[in-house]
């Protein structure tokens, strides 16, 4: 995966012993807004555009429409469909949830830091401010992106 920057995923400069109000991810990220939802694992939490609880098995990060979405690793592009982008690498699955118009295709090979489209929407969370929607797999099991990019 790539380097982060000094920036820890709780938003604080490490070792500075300030935290910022919403958590801003490192240059590893997909899009570099603060964080609107975390990866929720087996809690289930509300969904208030669906009106039911799930288990949000990703993150969601502020994005302006419009906004370039960039591929967090190296790996090959598995599947796009709808405003979902897949990207495999040997051992996990990312998946980019919200783009409009990707602009790659089944079987591309990316590098971290490629534009894979731009924030679109996310019906799921269509009462959430704008954003993407990003998840990591690894053995088929959802796991936190936070934890997996560091």
């Amino acid at each position: 995966l790539p380097e982060a920057t000094s920036s820890s995923p709780s938003g604080g400069q490490e070792g500075s012993g300030q935290q910022a109000a919403s958590p801003e991810v490192s240059s590893a990220w997909p899009v570099p807004g603060p964080m609107l939802a975390p990866f929720s694992g087996d809690e289930l939490v509300y969904n208030e555009t669906l009106g039911d609880w799930r288990t949000h098995n990703g993150v969601d990060l502020a994005a302006e429409a419009g906004e370039p979405v960039k591929a967090a690793a190296l790996g090959r592009v598995s599947a796009v469909w709808g405003w979902t982008v897949e990207v495999s690498d040997v051992s996990r699955v990312y998946r980019y949830q919200g783009l409009e118009a990707p602009a790659v295709q089944a079987d591309d090979e990316v590098h971290a830091g490629d534009v894979l489209g731009k924030v679109g929407r996310v019906p799921a969370e269509a009462k959430l401010p704008s954003h993407l929607h990003f998840e990591v797999r690894q053995d088929g099991s959802c796991v936190d992106p936070e934890t997996a990019l560091g």
